[in-house]
């Protein structure tokens, strides 16, 4: 898909647009996939985002009647009542990475399991060697190299309880959480997961747990344990996600020109992490709570570090979904800066269209990003460039946004930005942005 983004100046300065934070894009579709397990019961998942990741995922439901889904677009909700087990899950591997995250709790439930190496964006190298080594606790495997698959067997006596280690390298996965925290929904056993990410989303799953189940859990030291049960109850339950702090950060920054004008719907300051609210402080950007939605009001800047140091990675630290966005406003806006990414050391996909835009971006050591003030040359440019991945592609329109010089753009590949933002085009017109699809 090609869009073509036009300026249109002249309804830039109206006061008073709001601009709504949908519900967490990660949280989302682990929630939605979680429900998947709650058999029979009716779920209510409030506050839902339009973005593609989301909805390949409702389209496969309903594509193969594995349950009933109602959304209700003005209330922003979907229902689902799950009808059967999945027993083929690679096609749905192949449009959501958070998908492998089913695979012990699938064959727990049903015994054996095809399924292959997951998609989603390819920044950098994503292994699945820490689900492969939970899913060999309580199950054989098989791997076809010819065409990309595994089989699954479930262990015939399986094991009285189970460990579960979310530690990959120097960084505890989401992925393995979320793989480790299914497995209550089939395997009536203790559960200890080791090692357990600090993010928001992780207590969204454990709170869906509680709400849709009989299970209760509680946390020792560094790892949760769920308790045993003699039976596993499911509940009929509604649940409302969180707002999306990565969405609400990207349309912040992407409109800091006009910040004044704009506010943010859906959200309030607490929703933000204490590392996000900061570096907002940094750029001159302060929150203020009004009602159900944040004022934006930018403030002179005085003093800023130079360079001024981004760190991502788990909790305290921001998203490192963040640092493609972050990355692309402190360069477009020819603030030194070093961005270093604890979690994806080779997450660069964003710096060959940002360089092609005349952004200069100098990758200094694996995971470290620099920027040089006065380094930009924004007579090099192109009209035309292509987005690898969600975030990246975000970055491409931040810097469009903030670089005077650019009057037009067409961004190839554009669905892959829709994939986590749903509304971008709705909020690109509402500050003053025209699009047109091109063939």
């Amino acid at each position: 898909m090609k869009i073509k983004l036009i300026k249109n100046n002249s309804i830039v300065d109206e006061l008073g647009k709001k601009i709504r934070i949908e519900g967490d894009k990660i949280s989302s579709v682990h929630i939605l996939l979680q429900s998947l397990f709650v058999t029979n019961k009716r779920i209510r998942i409030k506050n839902i985002p339009f973005c593609l990741d989301f909805f390949r995922i409702v389209n496969f439901i309903e594509k193969n009647n594995i349950g009933k889904i109602h959304i209700d677009k003005e209330d922003r909700s979907l229902e689902i009542i799950s009808l059967k087990s999945i027993k083929d899950l690679s096609p749905l591997n192949k449009v959501s990475r958070a998908s492998i995250g089913m695979i012990s709790s699938l064959v727990l439930r049903n015994g054996f399991l095809e399924f292959c190496k997951p998609g989603g964006c390819t920044f950098s190298e994503r292994p699945i060697d820490a689900h492969l080594n939970l899913l060999k606790e309580i199950a054989t495997l098989e791997y076809s190299a010819s065409n990309n698959y595994y089989i699954a067997n479930r262990l015939s006596t399986l094991p009285p309880k189970i460990n579960c280690n979310c530690y990959t390298g120097c960084t505890s996965s989401i992925g393995v959480f979320f793989n480790s925290l299914l497995m209550a929904y089939s395997y009536p056993g203790e559960i200890s997961i080791y090692g357990f990410p600090k993010e928001s989303s992780v207590k969204e799953m454990l709170s869906f747990l509680s709400l849709s189940t009989n299970r209760t859990y509680y946390v020792k030291h560094n790892h949760i344990i769920i308790r045993k049960v003699d039976k596993i109850i499911f509940k009929n339950c509604e649940y409302s996600l969180c707002p999306d702090t990565t969405m609400a950060m990207s349309y912040i920054l992407l409109n800091y020109n006009i910040l004044d004008t704009l506010s943010l719907k859906g959200i309030t300051t607490n929703c933000f992490i204490n590392s996000q609210i900061e570096f907002l402080k940094k750029i001159g950007i302060k929150l203020i709570d009004d009602q159900r939605s944040v004022k934006l009001i930018k403030k002179d800047i005085d003093i800023i570090e130079h360079p001024l140091v981004v760190r991502f990675g788990q909790y305290p630290d921001m998203i490192t979904d963040l640092n493609p966005i972050i990355t692309s406003f402190l360069a477009t806006k020819n603030i030194e800066s070093l961005i270093v990414d604890y979690t994806y050391s080779e997450r660069y996909s964003h710096i060959p269209p940002l360089n092609s835009m005349g952004i200069s971006l100098d990758i200094l050591n694996k995971g470290i990003v620099g920027h040089t003030n006065n380094k930009n040359c924004i007579e090099i440019k192109e009209n035309k460039i292509q987005a690898p991945d969600i975030r990246a592609g975000m970055a491409i329109i931040l810097s469009f946004m903030l670089n005077s010089s650019y009057k037009e753009i067409i961004i190839e590949n554009f669905e892959q930005i829709l994939r986590g933002y749903g509304n971008v085009l709705t909020m690109l017109n509402k500050v003053g942005v025209k699009f047109e699809k091109c063939i």
